[in-house]
């Protein structure tokens, strides 16, 4: 999004709620701009304002910034799988992973194995007694699952490049070349020490 479709889209709001910004100062004005853009810099326009307007239809106040993007995750992701139907994926997988673990986590959702972690786990899992497997076992990887999915859904709804610096920063991408990253991770900070561009 850029910065004219950033103010397009705060100028509906301005329109849907105009209490809310009537006091509105020029320089806040200009850092407001200037945080959603650095915000939704990386979501296209139309998913922002499509978001926007549904908040409009349901919410009495002006949207926070998290409001928003709380649409966007809905309307970008629609259907998560439950942990219930990532267990049934691990059921069946363990069924075959005596022998066959290795193969068995390959077909497992990348989803999926990153709570699994490992082929070795499949095959402790179906060694395990089955009133353990069927309670113990489900129960946990249920709950380490749900969590799984909640990070990584509320990871996705951080700017892209907050996201690359934290993968940076955990290792996770030392590949990344540096790209305008670090340029716009300092005006992000600028903006959220100062309040202003």
């Amino acid at each position: 999004m850029n910065r004219d479709e950033t103010i397009n889209i705060l100028t509906i709001l301005k329109v849907a709620y105009p209490n809310g910004y009537k006091n509105l100062t020029k320089q806040d004005a200009e850092a407001t701009i200037a945080l959603w853009l650095d915000i939704f810099a990386d979501k296209p326009f139309e998913i922002v304002a499509m978001a926007a307007k549904s908040y409009i239809c349901t919410g009495i106040f002006p949207p926070a910034i998290a409001e928003i993007n709380e649409y966007i995750n809905k309307f970008t992701h629609p259907e998560q799988m439950t942990g219930l139907e990532a267990w049934q994926y691990v059921r069946k997988a363990c069924s075959n992973s005596g022998y066959h673990a290795k193969e068995e986590f390959d077909r497992l959702p990348p989803v999926i194995q990153r709570t699994v972690g490992s082929p070795n786990q499949l095959k402790a899992w179906c060694m395990e007694e089955i009133e353990i497997f069927e309670t113990v076992t489900q129960s946990n990887f249920i709950k380490s699952f749900s969590a799984r999915q909640k990070s990584m859904a509320e990871f996705d709804k951080l700017p892209e490049v907050i996201k690359i610096t934290a993968l940076k920063l955990s290792g996770l991408l030392p590949q990344i070349p540096q790209v305008d990253t670090d340029d716009r991770l300092k005006k992000l900070t600028h903006i959220a020490t100062r309040g202003a561009v």
